[in-house]
């Protein structure tokens, strides 16, 4: 809950005369109640003992006149209530079977006050004794006080600070008045104009109507507005000089972000996303050995042959066409391409990222790729234009991939799977594609695909190898 300026000055006040009344009315009689109980009962004790010691002397002397003034002497305490003599002795209680102290009243005053010698005291009367010794008697001189000089006292001070916390309850209403003008009203003044500040309103000014604090607070604040204005026209120049440098900066940062992007685009199409974000991260990428890929190696047939009917122009316009499309089919069945080799295209599934779909999935694009061949192959045919045929071969093992050497470094494969892969490619035959044993055990229980088993065929370098031709079920 939100308390304004002047509630606080009224609660603060009303705050202050509430400890101070508490303080009078309360605390302070309640501690003078104290010293005055503790002071009362100091000097009973002490008169108590006086007569005692004067009674015990007097015995000792066999003064029993000497007796009656010590008891004389109290008397002349306006508070004494009443005085007694006890004499005590020793007997035996037939009823408990030990001895006892036996109190006896000797003498008292006044003479015709009946004493109840066990009497302790209450709200009126303070009892105090003190015990005498002498070689013919001993007993206790029991004095009894009337407290009314307590009382009296006490209300004297409960008057005095009653009348106190009037006084400071009407001066603490004056001082709650004038803080309340010299105060609250020119503060509540400075917040109005603040607020209209901060809704932007700098014309705000406090007129200073005195020489105080609150005076040099309104100073302060027209001061104040008087800066704010001048730097919000400084801000306002420097806004739009930055506002034009901005400007500048955005163009350029656009530019730099679409140069940025063509350089990711294009070492994106060098390199294997994870082996570009390593190179571009740390300047180095080391290479990685995957116990189990696909490689698949595409040539076209009779190229030489070809290239001679077709200009050259025309000649890689075309390669560009089927390798385009190349590129779209693997990129669809998760291959990842290596490299072009003149009319050779080589590319491997399972890496960079490993899975254990790489044969089906190169076989699969194998098939997509001899179709699509086939289409173009009669297209080309109708305009009695010359056509690529392909060979394709794939292997699967394991083998190293990475990165060499410092300039035109491109992404590549090495290992024995690389080359039985090409000596496939080589030994297949034109639309065919031609695969190993261990491309087979991955595939062979696929219902998509049929395969015609070739026997063991002698392979360059490779020796005796067993073949199989697939084609889609």
């Amino acid at each position: 809950m939100r308390i304004g300026l002047t509630r606080r000055i009224w609660l603060t006040v009303a705050a202050i005369v509430l400890i101070f009344t508490v303080l009078v009315l309360y605390i302070v009689p309640n501690q003078q109640e104290i010293f005055f109980t503790q002071k009362f009962n100091q000097e009973a004790e002490n008169l108590a003992r006086t007569v005692a010691l004067g009674v015990s002397i007097a015995l000792d002397e066999q003064n029993f006149k000497g007796v009656a003034q010590a008891i004389d002497f109290a008397k002349k305490d306006e508070r004494l209530e009443y005085i007694a003599w006890l004499v005590t002795d020793t007997i035996w209680d037939e009823n408990k079977d030990t001895y006892t102290i036996s109190r006896e009243v000797q003498s008292s005053y006044p003479p015709d006050l009946e004493i109840d010698i066990n009497f302790t005291g209450n709200e009126s009367v303070i009892v105090k004794e003190a015990p005498y010794v002498s070689k013919a008697l001993n007993g206790v001189i029991l004095l009894g006080f009337n407290t009314q000089e307590i009382k009296d006292n006490m209300n004297k001070i409960r008057y005095i600070a009653i009348i106190v916390s009037i006084v400071v309850f009407v001066i603490g209403i004056l001082l709650g008045l004038w803080l309340a003008k010299t105060i609250s009203n020119p503060v509540i003044a400075i917040r109005d104009a603040a607020l209209k500040v901060g809704q932007g309103d700098l014309t705000q000014k406090i007129g200073s109507v005195s020489n105080d604090e609150i005076g040099e607070l309104s100073k302060a604040f027209n001061k104040m507005v008087d800066d704010l204005a001048d730097a919000e026209d400084k801000i306002q120049q420097k806004n739009k000089a930055l506002q034009t440098t901005l400007i500048d900066l955005e163009e350029k940062n656009d530019v730099i972000s679409k140069e940025k992007k063509k350089s990711d685009n294009l070492l994106l199409n060098i390199l294997p996303e994870k082996t570009a974000e390593e190179l571009k991260t740390f300047g180095v990428s080391k290479p990685t050995h995957f116990d189990e890929v696909t490689v698949m190696f595409i040539d076209f047939a009779k190229f030489t042959q070809i290239a001679e009917q077709l200009s050259a122009e025309e000649l890689v316009e075309e390669i560009d066409f089927c390798f385009r499309k190349f590129d779209a089919i693997t990129l669809k069945h998760r291959i990842e391409k290596i490299k072009t080799i003149g009319d050779a295209y080589l590319c491997v599934g399972g890496l960079p990222e490993v899975n254990n779909t790489h044969a089906k999935n190169c076989l699969n694009a194998a098939l997509e790729i001899q179709e699509f061949l086939e289409r173009r192959k009669q297209k080309r045919k109708l305009k009695d234009l010359p056509f690529f045929e392909a060979r394709i071969g794939m292997h699967t093992g394991q083998l190293v991939a990475g990165i060499v050497g410092l300039n035109k470094f491109a992404y590549d494969i090495w290992g024995d799977t690389v080359n039985t892969a090409a000596r496939m490619e080589s030994s297949s035959k034109v639309g065919k594609i031609n695969i190993t044993t261990s491309t087979y055990e991955k595939v062979k229980d696929d219902k998509t695909f049929t395969f015609e088993y070739r026997g063991e065929i002698e392979a360059k370098n490779k020796g005796v190898l067993k073949m199989y031709f697939a084609s889609k079920a």
